[in-house]
């Protein structure tokens, strides 16, 4: 395969992440409570996606975002596809257990239950942690300084998300998510 075919299945990758995303999202739980204020995080959210998929390599009218950091050859564009599909493996699987409890925005859902299994063992927010993998590949993928300047914007933003959310599970579920909060990590495991 080419670069640019290798950059072609990381696109892919993010194509099959949506559809997932958007089939699933109709079998979710009704919505009881919404978090506060929102717009931090998904202001930042939007900034980061575009950021990634505006600064393609080849692009010329977006002047330094799109300036070439990563060398592009078929190794660093091949670990870029990797790490991306190990994202969205991650994130089907998350998703998968955590049923109809998932939400876009930081929700409590009727009949809420503290998923603590599958990859939620191990972090809280196993979504996001496959999310940011998937930045973290494409932006090697890339390799341009938009792409990699996205992920740190990512990472900030789904902390800021996480928090919100631990926020309202404590609330809801006091002691539970007290040792589950013990017991693991929010979005790196044994790190983070």
């Amino acid at each position: 395969m080419t670069v640019f075919d290798l950059r072609q299945a990381v696109g892919l990758c993010w194509l099959a992440f949506v559809v997932v995303w958007l089939l699933a999202s109709g079998r979710t739980k009704r919505t009881v409570e919404r978090a506060g204020n929102q717009f931090g995080y998904r202001a930042m959210w939007i900034v980061a996606f575009g950021l990634m998929f505006v600064s393609r390599p080849g692009r010329t009218d977006l002047g330094v975002i799109t300036r070439a950091i990563l060398q592009a050859n078929d190794l660093i564009v091949s670990i870029g596809l990797v790490v991306t599909i190990a994202g969205l493996a991650l994130a089907v699987w998350a998703r998968a257990a955590l049923g109809g409890n998932w939400s876009g925005t930081v929700q409590f859902k009727e009949d809420h239950t503290l998923v603590e299994r599958g990859p939620y063992a191990v972090v809280r927010h196993p979504i996001y942690t496959a999310i940011l993998l998937m930045f973290l590949g494409t932006a090697i993928a890339n390799g341009t300084l938009g792409a990699l300047v996205a992920v740190p914007l990512a990472v900030v933003s789904f902390i800021v998300k996480a928090r919100q959310e631990e926020e309202l599970l404590q609330r809801h579920f006091p002691d539970a998510y007290a040792a589950y909060r013990t017991r693991t990590r929010m979005i790196v495991p044994l790190v983070f």
